[in-house]
């Protein structure tokens, strides 16, 4: 274990609370811990505090948003696998600043496991401030993995959004 991880937990020892502490950008140290892809920390995080895990960015970013974002794929399970146990899965809904949900940020960063992992948990039609459903983003790229998205949005029932009421 680092010296820096070490510091930081020996402090949410004594204030679990500071894990909600809002920095730069509004970020929390569970956002850092994410963005991070540090494992440790963000699993001690949640333990310690979990209310953290409804502190959201400038941008109204989740935890869940910037592990997506980034690419992060084990903070991702780490988060999806406690929002399942602590039945808080509605974080999953969570929209950013542009109306996005994971599942829009996952198809446009082209992370077919993510989508597949979400796809279930979330509302697969929701749109975002553009009015776009993750269908209509997958078919906005041109690309194989898209196509791919695409297909499988489509057999779990997304649609574009001008076919929606």
């Amino acid at each position: 274990m680092s010296e820096a991880n070490e510091t930081a937990m020996a402090l949410i020892k004594l204030d679990a609370e500071l894990v909600r502490v809002k920095g730069r950008e509004m970020m929390t140290p569970l956002h850092y811990a994410v963005r991070e892809n540090n494992l440790e920390l963000l699993a001690e995080f949640l333990c310690a505090c979990p209310k953290s895990i409804d502190d959201l960015t400038n941008e109204h970013q989740s935890a869940v948003h910037i592990a997506v974002q980034k690419r992060n794929f084990d903070a991702f399970k780490v988060l999806l696998g406690w929002l399942s146990r602590r039945n808080k899965e509605e974080v999953l809904r969570f929209k950013d600043c542009n109306g996005n949900t994971a599942l829009h940020i996952a198809v446009e960063t082209e992370q077919f496991k993510v989508v597949w992992e979400l796809s279930s948990k979330v509302k697969i039609n929701s749109r975002n401030s553009k009015g776009l459903t993750a269908w209509d983003i997958a078919n906005a790229n041109r690309s194989v993995i898209s196509g791919k998205i695409k297909k499988f949005l489509k057999n779990r029932g997304g649609r574009p959004a001008d076919s929606l009421p």
